[in-house]
């Protein structure tokens, strides 16, 4: 586990990642509430220029879930930033507790004034 006073804030990494998913998720809902309203108005219209319309629509919906996608791609390399900063920590902790061990105690040590 990080420690609390480390260069990452583990609480609020997690907090981002959380809020990451939900905000996505909102989007996704805000796309689908949009979507219904096209869908709907395309029973009420029938004329070229609403055709025009739909069609125009339609070429931008499909970018809804590349939207989606990419917003939870941060939330994805935020899990590994994480993920790879406690597994640096950890090796470095080892490293230095091998290390450690191994310094010659028995040199002769003399403060100068």
């Amino acid at each position: 586990m990080v420690r609390k006073d480390s260069a990452l804030d583990e609480t609020s990494i997690n907090k981002l990642i959380l809020e990451i998913g939900d905000y996505s998720e909102k989007i996704k809902l805000t796309f689908n509430k949009i979507n219904d309203l096209m869908d709907d108005a395309k029973i009420s219209y029938k004329c070229s220029s609403a055709t025009k319309v739909f069609n125009r629509y339609s070429e931008f919906n499909d970018n809804y879930n590349i939207i989606v996608k990419n917003i939870l791609s941060y939330q994805t390399d935020l899990i590994n930033l994480k993920r790879k900063f406690k597994s640096n920590v950890s090796e470095i902790s080892q490293n230095i507790r091998k290390d450690s061990t191994s310094v010659n105690t028995n040199v002769g040590y003399k403060e100068e004034y």
